[in-house]
């Protein structure tokens, strides 16, 4: 076993794993410290920023973690989440 082809193996599991995950847009309130943790561990966070209230962060977790997170969302329920912005610069790209 010398590990060809383990990217790939990850890259396929790392793909399926995202079909499962639903994005979210949250403040969490420092107090709240555990909820950002889970985020972290079963999620996949796109952007963290420090505010006065909370810790804002967009991220893509289970469907179970974002119902039980529902309450710090700044998203509304009403709208369909939005994959991307086409105004939005792709900074990864530059």
């Amino acid at each position: 076993l010398y590990g060809d082809g383990l990217q790939d193996f990850v890259a396929v599991v790392e793909e399926a794993m995202s079909d499962l995950l639903v994005p979210i847009e949250m403040e969490i309130p420092f107090s709240k410290g555990e909820e950002l943790n889970l985020i972290h561990e079963q999620g996949n966070v796109e952007t963290i920023d420090y505010r006065p209230n909370g810790t804002y962060v967009v991220a893509r977790v289970p469907t179970a973690l974002a119902n039980r997170l529902e309450q710090y969302s700044l998203s509304d329920p009403d709208e369909p989440a939005k994959e991307g912005d086409e105004d939005e610069i792709d900074w990864v790209a530059i």
